[in-house]
């Protein structure tokens, strides 16, 4: 008696890859599909788990798939420290830094490229290539010339180092490890190996050509990964049907054919002549059925996050099926394949057994046969050779399925937005409250057009450094478009409008005037402080800002300054202080960016520091008169602290002596006194001018460290 089952075919093919074809080909043709001892491939949490162990299988990508790979050399964990802070109030401290260098093997056949990347399930490199982090990376393709990566030979020495041919690798140079608690993090890279691959080249390649299969169904992606060939891909041949046979000492499908055509008299042929029945039937239990069919898979449309499709036979009582299938899909496609694999259980669970006259020694495994006038289409599914007659076994033909459409659900995606060149503002303004700074202080603010990382700051005081700062929080700045007029700080002023263009798009929102009168709304245009009550976007990112509040916090001296492309900056606790030793006025303070979507030439930001927060506010009300024989001026001291008036209380007091600083210009020059009271007077003799000339008294206040910004005012003698 001899078997063409195709178990025995295939271990008849060579040794032991010919025994796991076999055996791979013997259950997808021979037994039914969910039967006993159904092989079980890869799942796919294989696939999602970084691993690094010795002797760990590299998966064979076909198509796009998202993989995680395997950690093939690594340096070890490098720390950098760096000082930060320093200064009045802001103590210096050391900031380490960690990163370390490695490589990812991806998959065991070349790649054509690596789109996106995440790190512990978030974005770190977009579709166009641009990191989330910073990192230098490249690609290995896999190819046969591939030559040693020079970081590794560096590390380990040119001679003990592989080229990896055959493998390919992603390799990071110094990737931060920051938001990762010092770690190298769990990576998955979404591979490209190839354009979507039909299902009869996948196989040819994973069997070393000992599979021909003419089914060129593409899939999307597919991760050969497993301990033998069989377990690489025997759960793609079950779920997909692949027909196979042997032919001329290898699988391949059989060949499409019209059917052939066996005669009622042909059935039931025995070799002694005697009478036998011409079909035996032998239909599977109802309890021995699956109700349903659940297939998971990768779904391109969620990320490559694994989606799951479910059939249902509408049975009930009966078991539950799932199958694990490493494959990229899009739900229409794994509809189809799931529904048309329960199918096929349903069609091998009715199988019918004849026999035939040695006239038909040429019919084969996998041949399609019609039984006389019956339409119905049978396969054949074992050949046994008995003496002179054919015991067959066969199985329904499958059918054409349509395919119906399918939801995978809502996705759940991460914004792949790149990070942007930083933008920066670096500027001096008055204290807010408390005591005047002992050092000059400037405030920076940084953005991106982009998503936000944080920004290394690297600071220089003229030609020193200084420490480092980082800017952790993106802030709301840009620049004027237009010219914002001066007007009077004592009132509101309804009649200005201003209108900034902001680095991205934040919102900027209207305040009422109870929000005003707590401070809400306040920025920075060019030297003044302002505070605006509406907000109105008149474009994406660009506003129009009305209803406001002039000269804040003693910034009325700046009102007259202002010109169109000036900074814009809105306060508000991304905003960070700059404090710098005492003797820095007159320096330049000089801010680079270091940030991840910053090239060279980097972004830079300069300013001549003035000590703002060190001047006390320039006296007002300042008043000029003529007494006979002498002129007179008066003025109000103004506190630092009494930016808001409170209901019958007085502004506080300033905790140093009262001095003023007077000056009188004339036609003849200029004369300066000092005087302890808001008041002054001086004998007409006294001034660089004569009767019919116009003079400027200008009044500043004198404080500890530095003086006010000076206010005037003219009379004609």
């Amino acid at each position: 008696m001899a078997t063409l089952v195709l178990s025995t075919v295939g271990t008849a093919l060579g040794g032991p890859l010919g025994g796991a074809l076999g055996s791979l080909v013997g259950q997808s043709i021979d037994q039914s599909l969910f039967g006993p001892g159904i092989r079980k491939g890869p799942r796919l949490g294989d696939l999602s788990v970084q691993t690094s162990s010795y002797g760990s299988p590299v998966p064979r990508i076909y198509g796009t798939m998202r993989v995680a790979g395997t950690v093939v050399w690594s340096t070890d964990i490098i720390e950098d420290e760096s000082i930060e802070g320093g200064g009045k109030g802001s103590p210096e401290y050391v900031a380490y830094r960690y990163s370390a260098s490695f490589a990812v093997a991806l998959s065991s056949r070349p790649i054509r490229e690596v789109r996106r990347i995440w790190a512990d399930g978030k974005l770190i490199r977009g579709a166009a290539g641009d990191f989330k982090v910073k990192t230098e990376f490249r690609i290995c393709a896999g190819d046969e010339d591939q030559f040693v990566d020079p970081l590794i030979a560096s590390v380990e020495t040119i001679e003990r180092t592989p080229a990896y041919r055959g493998l390919a690798l992603a390799i990071f140079v110094d990737l931060d490890l920051g938001e990762f608690g010092g770690r190298i993090p769990v990576l998955t890279f979404e591979v490209v190996a190839d354009d979507a691959v039909g299902i009869g080249d996948m196989l040819s390649d994973a069997s070393g050509g000992l599979i021909e299969a003419s089914d060129d169904r593409p899939l999307p992606g597919y991760a050969a990964h497993g301990a033998s060939i069989a377990d690489s891909i025997g759960g793609l041949v079950e779920i997909c049907g692949v027909p196979l046979a042997e032919r001329d000492g290898r699988l391949r499908s059989p060949a499409i054919t019209s059917p052939m055509l066996i005669e009622r008299s042909e059935l039931g042929c025995e070799a002694d002549g005697r009478a036998k029945a011409s079909i035996e039937r032998d239909q599977a239990a109802e309890k021995d059925m699956p109700a349903s069919l659940a297939m998971t898979y990768y779904d391109p449309q969620r990320d490559y996050q694994t989606g799951q499709m479910q059939a249902s036979g509408g049975r009930r009582g009966a078991r539950a099926e799932r199958i694990e299938l490493p494959a990229v899909l899009t739900s229409e496609q794994a509809r189809g394949l799931v529904e048309d694999a329960l199918a096929r259980l349903y069609r091998r669970s009715d199988r019918i057994r004849f026999s035939l006259p040695p006239t038909r020694m040429a019919l084969r495994p996998g041949d399609a046969l019609r039984l006389g006038d019956d339409p119905q289409a049978w396969i054949a599914r074992s050949v046994t050779i008995d003496g002179l007659s054919l015991e067959v076994e066969a199985e329904r033909a499958p059918v054409d399925l349509p395919i119906l459409p399918a939801d995978p659900g809502r996705p759940v995606t991460q914004p792949d937005e790149p990070i942007g060149r930083t933008a920066m503002v670096l500027f001096e303004a008055p204290p807010s409250g408390g005591a005047l700074s002992d050092f000059p202080v400037a405030y920076m603010a940084a953005a991106t057009s982009g998503a936000w990382k944080t920004v290394p700051i690297e600071l220089r005081l003229g030609t020193e450094a200084i420490p480092m700062m980082a800017a952790r929080r993106q802030a709301i700045i840009g620049h004027t478009l237009s010219v914002l007029e001066p007007r009077s700080a004592m009132v509101m002023d309804e009649l200005s409008t201003v209108t900034v263009k902001l680095v991205g798009q934040p919102a900027l929102l209207n305040a009422a005037d109870d929000a005003l009168m707590a401070g809400g709304n306040l920025a920075l245009v060019g030297d003044e402080l302002i505070q605006f009550g509406r907000a109105e976007e008149i474009e994406a990112g660009t506003y129009r800002l009305s209803r406001l509040l002039r000269g804040r916090r003693g910034t009325e001296w700046a009102a007259k300054l202002h010109e169109a492309g000036e900074p814009f900056c809105l306060i508000d606790p991304a905003v960070q202080a700059v404090e710098m030793p005492a003797g820095a006025a007159g320096v330049s303070l000089i801010a680079i960016a270091h940030g991840i979507g910053d090239v060279a030439p980097l972004p830079e930001v300069q300013r001549r520091v003035t000590g703002e927060a060190m001047r006390p506010p320039s006296p007002c009300h300042l008043k000029l008169w003529r007494e006979g024989e002498a002129i007179g001026a008066g003025w109000v001291r103004r506190s630092h602290g009494g930016w808001q008036w409170l209901d019958e209380v007085g502004v506080p007091d300033d905790p140093f002596a009262e001095l003023y600083r007077v000056t009188i210009e004339g036609p003849s020059g200029q004369v300066g006194f000092e005087v302890a009271t808001p008041a002054f007077s001086c004998a007409l003799a006294e001034l660089p001018a004569v009767s019919g000339d116009e003079i400027r008294l200008t009044v500043a206040t004198v404080g500890p460290r530095a003086v006010s910004h000076d206010i005037s005012a003219t009379l004609m003698i």
